[in-house]
């Protein structure tokens, strides 16, 4: 499996900055690495460092455009999340690691490089209760009808 670009606008969650750019999706690194000097610029600053490398860490938020085929279940802010970033050098390409991706369900499509929705496997009846609280499923609905 290699690697492939997506479009994702980066926010600073205090500063309500935000840029567009192509980020590198690599489904074999865990954790998402944003250059400093975007982040930076984004008012993120590092609030720790990374226990499994030695990179500081922050916070910010993520949306990634990804296509879906015409879908209408699915919306822009489906794939948006707030999610931790490593500080990368200056001027390197963002990439998007795996952490980043499960949180905002979604799976790498190896075949045709590409951003999917994940197949989430929920239980029975927590599956109602989540349906029912996103307001996808009638509270009558006994037997899973969206």
């Amino acid at each position: 499996m290699g690697t492939f670009s997506v479009s994702m606008t980066i926010t600073g969650i205090e500063s309500g900055l935000s840029e567009t750019m192509d980020a590198i999706v690599d489904a074999k690194a865990l954790h998402s690495i944003m250059p400093s000097d975007l982040l930076a610029r984004l008012g993120i600053a590092p609030n720790g460092y990374s226990d499994a490398i030695d990179l500081p860490r922050g916070s910010a938020e993520a949306q990634l455009d990804i296509p879906t085929d015409g879908d209408d279940l699915y919306t822009a802010d489906d794939f948006c999340a707030t999610i931790t970033v490593l500080f990368g050098p200056k001027g390197s390409p963002p990439i998007l690691g795996r952490t980043t991706l499960e949180s905002m369900f979604l799976a790498v499509d190896p075949d045709n490089d590409r951003l999917i929705p994940a197949e989430i496997h929920i239980p029975g009846d927590a599956m109602v209760e989540l349906l029912t609280a996103a307001g996808r499923l009638r509270p009558d609905a006994k037997d899973g009808t969206v």
